[in-house]
């Protein structure tokens, strides 16, 4: 999740908080519209050079020439701004604004970079103001440093309390931590107080983790109509958000019609392109799936889409190549360590290595996807009990996630309950049947029936 996006005032607030209100009860990562609304620019890494100092970590962020792209036309206005008022903090944040948008729409980490340089500037100038600090604290989770990002929104709280933008940049850190309840308190103060496709966003999101899909796509149809046309990508990733969620119930079709939708608005949108080749592989069209996770890790070799990749290249025949992209993968384990612990888990390669990673996930960012890879891992290793403890965290909040119960499967039948197992599986079938075949399928060789 990241920077500014834009938001047309939705309904009325009432309905905002009668829709979220529930979940304030409940005991992940929620879905990505960035925080910070149009006109609000965010806030940088903290500046604690100079000024001058400062303005040379601006300096690529100045250099950069974009195409035609509308983002791209506000990147050039704000650097003109910026060399017209060189001392001012405020172009700075306009321009790292607009440079974080860019990146999103791109996938591009190196254009986040010029943004982060463009924010150090902001802080030099200014180090007390809030929008920098926001700036800074998205920064901060873009490299997965989640809890440095929560302190900052804090401080932000602390000095504006009514600050939505502070409140999904909080939100948004503790979902990632694992922190639902508080994550959820943050989302609907933000609504409270601004209701907009931001919130509606986040709230669907916790709703479906909370296993609410009617009232996740609900939310998700509202934030669609707060979505404006000078902001693209908002309305996009919130597409996305709704074509996964349709993933999540089994509906490849409708997921695949969401991604269309979403690249309707950004053209060769990663997220999306990502969405469609998981809906194409599951209907068969694996070829197409392909293309599309072809192109998506050309912009952004995440460790999950190379896998993936892997994974359909192997099921045509195509060993060498899919050999090769997960290497790509595996080299990521620093980075992303529970992706990749889940690709070495689900295997049954390296069991302590598999195990290391899904630790060391869980410890960084302790989501309840990390708890099910955590769960997987441990059993791979031997070590039941507390396979079963993790397996029972990462469903804690009966999120309608069908690996989470193939994994639950596992460790039951590892536990000699092969009645839970079955149980476990008939319901991972019902939710998502495409979810993972893989696991699907050891499952039912192990239950010795035919799926």
């Amino acid at each position: 999740m990241s920077e500014a996006r834009t938001a047309r005032a939705p309904g009325p607030k009432s309905r905002a908080l009668r829709v979220l209100g529930a979940l304030a009860v409940l005991a992940g990562s929620a879905g990505g519209c960035s925080p910070v609304p149009a006109g609000e620019a965010a806030s940088p890494p903290a500046g604690t050079g100079s000024p001058a100092a400062a303005a040379a970590d601006a300096e690529p962020a100045l250099a950069y020439a974009g195409g035609d792209a509308p983002t791209d036309r506000l990147v050039a206005a704000a650097q003109a701004a910026v060399r017209a008022h060189p001392a001012e903090e405020r172009p700075y944040l306009e321009l790292a604004t607009a440079l974080m948008r860019r990146s999103r729409e791109t996938a591009s980490k190196p254009l986040m970079r010029l943004a982060a340089g463009a924010v150090s500037a902001a802080r030099a100038r200014a180090p007390a103001d809030t929008m920098a600090m926001l700036l800074e604290a998205m920064i901060l989770q873009e490299s997965h440093r989640f809890r440095e990002s929560a302190d900052v929104a804090r401080r932000v709280l602390a000095a504006a309390p009514s600050d939505s933008t502070a409140e999904l940049v909080l939100g948004d850190a503790l979902l990632e931590l694992g922190e639902f309840d508080a994550a959820v308190g943050a989302y609907q103060a933000a609504l409270d107080l601004r209701p907009d496709l931001r919130g509606y966003d986040r709230g669907a999101w916790a709703r479906w983790l909370s296993g609410d899909t009617a009232g996740a796509v609900e939310m998700l149809e509202l934030a669609l109509d707060a979505g404006s046309p000078a902001d693209p990508e908002s309305s996009a990733w919130c597409y996305v958000d709704l074509g996964n969620v349709m993933w999540h119930g089994g509906e490849p079709d409708k997921a695949l019609a969401a991604a269309a939708r979403a690249e309707a608005l950004v053209p060769e949108y990663v997220p999306a392109l990502l969405l469609e080749a998981r809906a194409l592989g599951a209907l068969g069209r694996r070829g197409e799936a392909i293309a599309r996770l072809d192109g998506a890790v050309r912009r952004l070799p995440t460790a999950e889409a190379l896998f993936a990749l892997g994974e359909l290249l192997r099921a045509e025949g195509r060993t060498p190549e899919a050999e090769e992209r997960e290497a790509d993968g595996l080299s990521l384990a620093k980075e992303d360590p529970r992706a990749v612990a889940l690709f070495l888990a689900r295997r049954g390669d390296d069991p302590a290595g598999a195990l290391a990673l899904a630790e060391a996930a869980v410890r960084d960012r302790p989501s309840h996807q990390a708890w099910a890879v955590l769960a997987l891992a441990r059993l791979r290793a031997g070590r039941l009990e507390e396979a079963g403890d993790a397996i029972g965290r990462a469903r804690a909040l009966g999120t309608p996630d069908a690996r989470y119960a193939l994994v639950d499967g596992l460790v039951k039948l590892a536990a000699g309950d092969r009645a839970g197992a079955a149980e476990a599986l008939a319901e991972a079938e019902a939710t998502n049947r495409f979810a993972d075949d893989a696991l699907s399928a050891e499952l039912w060789s192990a239950l010795e029936v035919e799926p």
